[in-house]
């Protein structure tokens, strides 16, 4: 499942939080990860992760366990989908993690991006 969607830009919060608790976020996520989080809007209602499950990057300070995730490809690159947010009913923003830096994707806000997911959490 997935598609074709578009790289957003993010509130930034997340960056600070890697700044200051990236071994943290790792071991919580279970695999080495590039800081920050990517956005990216997909055309359809995809609810893949409750919201009292979602995990925010504050979480991260507090979380002792593993977090609620769906695997994905972006581009290839393997992530873990946090979160999922309906932006209206045909469009839904995601907000992952990847485990290393996607190629030419970095500040290229509005490019295209292929994800790729499986339907259930992690």
């Amino acid at each position: 499942m997935g598609g074709v969607g578009s790289q957003t830009q993010g509130r930034g919060g997340a960056a600070a939080y890697f700044a200051y608790c990236q071994s943290q976020i790792e071991w919580v996520v279970g695999m080495p990860i590039f800081p920050g989080t990517m956005n990216v809007h997909l055309d359809g209602n995809f609810h893949l992760i409750d919201p009292w499950q979602s995990v925010n990057p504050q979480d991260f300070l507090t979380t002792k366990q593993q977090a609620r995730s769906v695997t994905c490809t972006v581009n290839g690159v393997f992530g873990l989908i946090l979160r999922t947010c309906p932006l209206d009913r045909n469009r839904t923003e995601f907000e992952i993690v990847c485990h290393a830096e996607v190629p030419n994707l970095k500040g290229n806000y509005g490019s295209a991006v292929t994800l790729v997911f499986e339907n259930e959490p992690a």
